[in-house]
């Protein structure tokens, strides 16, 4: 059995002002003050730090929050990023990602939002796929066969997926619950 423990990464500045997506590319985007002081609020009861791992998107928001969070609690494990857990990818072009995110929650009000990727960036199908496969490859020993608990650090839509993936929803049941900044998330596998 392994204990997996999700969570959100703090508030960003763009979580406050949606224009900042205008500014700066989506994985630079930091964590605002609130974001700082939430990730130094979250508290993590760590059974044996040895057989322990922590995992962050490579988006600065998430290695950020899972930084601080590694930090205010003392922890004695090991930290690394993970590419396959980043946020889910609506463009890979310089076409404003505000106008991008716009487009995709008008698009969220049908069922094609779960197919339809926007200017080569992921559907919700892709991300959801990219969640088995992480899901997958913890399941199979890729991160430690000894392990015994997996922190994740990353992002709402990533998150949704990989609850989909393991509580056995449909992606439109779990994109009914938004995951909160530093909320905490814990599921048993196996």
């Amino acid at each position: 059995m392994i204990k997996l423990t999700l969570i959100r990464h703090g508030q960003s500045i763009a979580n406050v002002n949606k224009s900042i997506y205008n500014e700066m590319v989506d994985w630079e985007i930091p964590l605002s003050e609130l974001g700082i002081s939430q990730a130094n609020d979250v508290v993590l009861d760590i059974q044996n730090p040895s057989k322990t791992l922590m995992l962050t998107s490579n988006y600065k928001r998430a290695i950020d929050t899972g930084s601080i969070i590694h930090n205010s609690n003392n922890l004695e494990i090991t930290i690394r990023q993970d590419p396959l857990i980043h946020e889910i990818l609506l463009c890979t072009s310089d076409e404003s990602l505000l106008d991008i995110r716009d487009n995709y929650d008008n698009m969220y009000k049908n069922r094609l939002r779960y197919f339809k990727r926007p200017n080569q960036g992921e559907s919700y199908l892709d991300c959801y796929m990219r969640a088995r496969l992480f899901l997958n490859s913890i399941l199979s020993g890729f991160y430690g066969k000894d392990l015994e608990e997996i922190i994740i650090v990353s992002h709402g839509c990533f998150i949704q997926m990989l609850l989909a993936n393991i509580d056995n929803l449909s992606i439109e049941e779990v994109l009914e619950k938004e995951i909160k900044n530093c909320e905490i998330i814990v599921r048993i596998l196996g």
